[in-house]
């Protein structure tokens, strides 16, 4: 029987067992549901500064997991198991850059809060914990820098992995294409993953 004849759980059992080419059909068909997903979460996330394209990584990310943990005794269609741990990954996403965005926020202060009745600018002179607004703007400045040493610190490697992960090669196919193993492709893409998520703010 052809693999292309299989249904998903035939196919999963197959990739359980370690065959690239079922993993490579299930791969293409669920692909299509991960963009429109994380094209769903971009459109609904505009104001929280998530690119469309860590969107599609994190999905694909999520659509890995998935064919390698389900079995049976998750007593659903794989379908809806997968778009449950796409969607998850995604907000998880939202909130992790949601925190981000607040700890900023709370480590500064706006201009305007100075001539408000809850701030006299004697308090804050006095109180040396606080920050003024030419101090606020320098730190936001190199908050921003932060994030582009997040976005920009991959390796050659790392780069290349990340950017054929987000055009929907599956592991296996980047692995061919850089002339790496699987193993390393999987590192690579759990180091970008750090990498993308850890912003260091003294």
């Amino acid at each position: 029987m052809e693999h292309s004849e299989l249904n998903d759980y035939e196919l999963i059992y197959l990739i359980n067992e370690g065959n690239e080419t079922a993993y490579n059909i299930m791969y293409d068909k669920y692909k299509g549901m991960v963009y429109k997903l994380a094209k769903a979460h971009y459109k609904s996330n505009l104001c929280n500064g998530v690119d469309l394209n860590d969107f599609i990584l994190e999905g694909y990310i999520a659509l890995d997991h998935a064919l390698i943990k389900y079995n049976d005794s998750h007593k659903m269609k794989f379908q809806n198991f997968l778009f449950l741990c796409v969607d998850r990954q995604m907000k998880n996403l939202i909130r992790t850059n949601t925190a981000k965005k607040n700890m900023m926020l709370n480590n500064s202060i706006y201009y305007e809060d100075l001539n408000s009745n809850n701030i006299r600018i004697l308090d804050t002179l006095v109180d040396k914990n606080a920050v003024l607004p030419d101090e606020a703007l320098i730190l936001n400045e190199e908050i921003d820098e932060q994030y582009n040493l997040a976005n920009n610190n991959l390796s050659e490697f790392e780069l290349k992995v990340f950017n054929l992960k987000k055009q929907g090669y599956p592991n296996d196919e980047i692995a061919k294409r850089l002339q790496k193993n699987i193993k390393a492709v999987s590192n690579a893409l759990s180091r970008i993953k750090k990498k993308k998520n850890i912003i260091n703010i003294n």
